[in-house]
């Protein structure tokens, strides 16, 4: 029998993975499994008001750890296999799934990742729940130590050709920020700085994330590597050449949604530079 059959056809690929994500979400849901969703979706969703998001096309699933079990995890695998998933060979801490998409069908993937928990570095790069693994997500403690959290609720149209509204729970500014301040230094990772700048550009309370900002900067070692790394590369950059107003630059210039918001603004490096840089030295100061 052919599933396309019984499956949703999305227009976009966008609107596909979209599609994906409430039904990942709904499914490690209903497995009792706490988690956090990183990653590109938050500034796609909630930070691309004036400067937008290019995309995101995958899932990455954040699990506490601490209190995910063996068995939680074995139930979530079966119930992700009973809709559609599969592992690859080359790894266990991602599954795939084939959605329509027009008249193709394109793979998705979702991640299994964990927080990597800096001070006493218990856990391994990658945790082995027996029917799947996890691998650590670098600069993630605080969403969990300090329940840096959003809980969202949203629409969505899911690949089994339902429409469902889905409660989410995303990282929040604090949280993001964390994160992508250990990743944007990976060259392969130059649209992390383009999300960093979003988020600062973007927050609907700059204040707010500012204070905050400050007070995990100078008490909390883990956030604080995070923006130091920020700063770092977003003034020195790396031994490759790359650095975050580099980086940033490049899709403000090549995504068109953006041009007509930058062709006035006469020095963009300067742009990018007080936005972000500015920022950082705010909260570095007492």
């Amino acid at each position: 029998m052919d599933n396309r059959l019984h499956m949703r056809v999305y227009a976009t690929e966008q609107e596909g993975a979209k599609g994906l994500l409430g039904e990942a979400v709904k499914i490690i849901s209903q497995c009792d499994i706490d988690y956090v969703i990183i990653g590109g979706w938050i500034p796609l969703l909630f930070y691309s008001s004036i400067y937008p998001h290019p995309g995101s096309f995958d899932v990455d699933l954040l699990l506490n750890d601490k209190t995910t079990s063996v068995e939680k995890m074995q139930t979530a695998v079966r119930m992700f296999k009973e809709n559609g998933y599969l592992f690859s060979a080359k790894n266990k801490f991602q599954l795939h799934k084939a959605l329509n998409i027009l008249d193709d069908q394109i793979l998705f993937h979702v991640d299994f990742l964990h927080r990597r928990y800096a001070p006493d570095q218990e856990q391994g790069i990658f945790i082995n729940w027996n029917s799947a693994m996890s691998i650590s997500g670098p600069g993630t403690d605080i969403i969990f130590l300090d329940n840096e959290r959003n809980a969202r609720e949203i629409s969505f149209d899911l690949p089994d050709n339902t429409t469902e509204s889905v409660r989410i729970n995303f990282a929040s500014e604090i949280g993001f920020i964390g994160a992508k301040g250990r990743s944007l230094d990976v060259p392969k990772r130059i649209r992390d700085s383009y999300d960093i700048f979003l988020v600062i550009c973007q927050t609907k309370n700059y204040k707010e994330l500012l204070l905050k900002s400050q007070y995990y900067y100078h008490n909390k070692l883990y956030f604080k590597t995070s923006i130091d790394n920020i700063f770092e590369f977003f003034t020195q950059g790396d031994k490759y050449g790359n650095n975050g107003i580099k980086n940033t630059k490049r899709y403000l210039e090549e995504y068109k949604p953006s041009l007509k918001y930058i062709s006035m603004i006469d020095d963009l490096d300067k742009f990018i530079s007080d936005k972000v840089c500015g920022f950082i030295k705010k909260v570095m100061q007492r």
